[in-house]
């Protein structure tokens, strides 16, 4: 999905280099013709160049561009499931006969990780 934005942001960078070629750089687009509103005071050159903002746009579709095939070839980072580990937790009480003492000890047993979030039952790696 990410290739075919970058694909957009390289299609409308190079089309905003169509003005070069257009009526309102070429001076056709004046009043005096029926484009504009007789009031409006719009005012162009001779001609159009090609400036230092002109280039800077070729080099953006060109990195656009290049930005797009590469989000088409590389494949999305893959990450291991995220995993809860579960345990079986036994205590166990004893008296001591002689002073009475209560002695408890715990007996822990690891068990398998589970997959959280609904990731289904992966294994953890």
């Amino acid at each position: 999905a990410g290739g075919i934005l970058y694909m957009l942001c390289c299609l409308f960078q190079g089309l905003s280099l169509l003005l070069t070629n257009s009526e309102a750089c070429r001076n056709l687009l004046t009043p005096s013709q029926g484009h504009l509103p007789e009031d409006t005071n719009l005012y162009f050159q001779s001609s159009c160049s090609m400036a230092m903002g002109a280039y800077c746009a070729i080099a953006a579709t060109v990195l656009w561009f290049v930005a797009a095939i590469t989000a088409w070839m590389v494949d999305p980072p893959v990450r291991p499931p995220i995993t809860t580990q579960t345990h079986d937790v036994t205590y166990t009480k004893t008296t001591n006969g002689a002073d009475g003492a209560t002695i408890v000890s715990e007996n822990v047993v690891k068990g398998e990780p589970v997959a959280v979030g609904g990731r289904g039952a992966e294994k953890a790696f």
